[in-house]
């Protein structure tokens, strides 16, 4: 099982991919397992779940629609251990969002890594308790600046192992894949990854092959799951085929010249080979 937490990119190394169930277990712990079992199927090395009350997550004065859809999405907390034993007995990780800093608490003893929605990154009480978790975690950094994604790289987080680029629409009108490409090469000691919003293979399988992670949001092959209606969940045939197609681009864009590299230059002769 890959493990999570590397602090070191290579391309010869496969992506690594994270699915996110998100909502779309719709409240039934056999649908949320059939996700778990989906994610290793599709070709997945994660499954992720996130974990929320509605009176955590949204102000219902202010958001009263979206606090009324969270209270339908709520993954009941008692499920997160069953959970987290099925993806290790199938073979993947398993991670979760957390939101509030009581939920970190409940998560440790069983999760592979955190994640940090885009919403939550300028929330740093929330970055702090992770932090001291001491276990392996990701943040998004969706609607930010570069400014804040510099403070987030640099804020003395020693357990931040990736930050994914993401547009915070469910799906985008755009899509930039490019700046995977540029906040590589501004933190190079940093896993880079892409979120996805959009549910497009031409997209992803094409245009994501630089990026160390990739995370979508998966759903069952009926696509009733509670987020699939927007638009931005692939099924899991979708993702089978997606997660195909990138590794095999990825394998053609970055091994071709990987068997010269015993022919570079040696720095203490000069000389090649």
């Amino acid at each position: 099982m890959k493990r999570s937490g590397k602090t070191e990119r290579s391309f010869m190394d496969d992506i690594y991919i994270i699915a996110d169930a998100c909502s779309n277990h719709n409240q039934d712990f056999d649908r949320a397992c059939e996700l778990v079992r989906a994610a290793k199927d599709v070709g997945c090395d994660a499954v992720k779940f996130q974990l929320f009350t509605a009176d955590n997550l949204w102000n219902k004065d202010t958001q009263p629609s979206y606090y009324a859809a969270a209270v339908k999405n709520e993954l009941p907390k008692e499920w997160i251990p069953d959970l987290f034993k099925l993806a290790h007995d199938v073979g993947i990780e398993f991670g979760c969002t957390a939101f509030d800093l009581e939920t970190v608490d409940f998560l440790y003893p069983f999760v592979d890594f955190y994640k940090v929605a885009s919403y939550e990154m300028l929330y740093t009480d929330l970055l702090n308790k992770i932090d001291s978790m001491k276990k392996p975690f990701y943040v998004s950094t969706g609607m930010s600046s570069r400014r804040e994604v510099h403070e987030l790289v640099y804020g003395g987080y020693r357990n931040l192992c990736g930050i994914f680029h993401c547009v915070s629409k469910y799906p985008p009108k755009t899509i930039d894949t490019i700046n995977v490409e540029r906040i590589q090469a501004t933190y190079p000691h940093l896993p880079v990854g892409y979120s996805d919003h959009t549910g497009d293979i031409s997209h992803i399988a094409y245009k994501c092959v630089n990026a160390d992670m990739l995370e979508f949001h998966l759903d069952l092959g009926d696509l009733k799951g509670n987020e699939s209606s927007a638009g931005h969940c692939w099924s899991k045939e979708e993702a089978t085929r997606m997660v195909e197609v990138l590794k095999r681009e990825r394998i053609k864009y970055t091994r071709e010249d990987w068997g010269e590299r015993h022919l570079r230059t040696n720095p203490d002769t000069g000389l090649r080979g």
